[in-house]
């Protein structure tokens, strides 16, 4: 994992920066057949379409290639904060 509990309650371009890193760097370590092609975060206050929302939602977008199989995947993550 990525421990992205220590991240929930920080805010910021820097928090979105380390926890890329962080992803890239496990998925490299104990998947080293997987590439990762993008990581995209969102909320739910900055969606427009979501701003009726009352609690806040982290959404993180993983577009990750498989080597081997050269399969291209889509990983779509919401977590509550």
């Amino acid at each position: 994992g990525v421990g992205i509990r220590n991240f929930l309650f920080s805010h910021g371009g820097d928090v979105q920066h380390e926890l890329r890193n962080k992803i890239f760097s496990q998925v490299s370590n104990y998947l080293p057949f997987v590439e990762v092609e993008d990581v995209l975060f969102s909320s739910a206050s900055e969606d427009p379409v979501q701003e009726n929302i009352v609690e806040e939602i982290l959404y993180i977008r993983l577009v990750y290639r498989i080597v081997p199989i050269d399969v291209q995947e889509i990983l779509e993550l919401s977590i509550n904060l």
